[in-house]
């Protein structure tokens, strides 16, 4: 940038146009710097709202999955509580028609057998045999086992047979 000389130095128009130039420059660079500022502020409230937004929709989430997981560990009680029911209500039923074998039970009934054979072969040596006759030997007979009354099917009476 060159001025002219004058008399009193630069020419006056010239420098006011310079300066003139030079505001016109330095004006459209305030509005660039307002305008990047403005657009930095702007993409940091942006960020910001991304960021509060994406903390919400995390909370929220967790939240929801809570619920969902009380859910579950509600269902998982239930199935739980249902498992539990139909041991019970098996060990009752299987207790229902067998009963536990204990060794001290059968223990006293074959002490008991015992003791009833030695009062069979007690009576049988009592009883006098006579001289022709071979002495017979006294066994018990096999039995089939006890029927218990759920085993037994009910009679059937001259009602069911005619249908009256």
């Amino acid at each position: 940038m060159e001025f002219s000389i004058v008399k009193r130095g630069y020419d006056p128009e010239e420098v006011k146009a310079e300066l003139a130039e030079l505001r016109a420059v330095l004006d459209s660079y305030k509005q660039k710097d307002a305008a990047i500022k403005n657009a930095i502020l702007n993409a940091q409230v942006a960020a910001d709202n991304i960021i509060q937004n994406a903390k919400n929709q995390a909370e929220e989430f967790k939240v929801q999955l809570a619920r969902e997981l009380d859910k579950v560990r509600v269902e998982v009680d239930r199935e739980r509580n249902r498992v539990q029911d139909f041991q019970e209500q098996y060990t009752a039923l299987v207790g229902k028609y067998v009963k536990t074998f204990d060794t001290a039970d059968t223990t006293g009934l074959y002490a008991s057998l015992d003791n009833i054979e030695k009062a069979i072969d007690s009576l049988v040596s009592a009883v006098p045999v006579p001289d022709n006759t071979p002495a017979v030997e006294f066994k018990m007979p096999d039995r089939p086992p006890v029927s218990t009354p759920e085993d037994v099917p009910a009679p059937v009476t001259n009602e069911d047979e005619s249908g009256e």
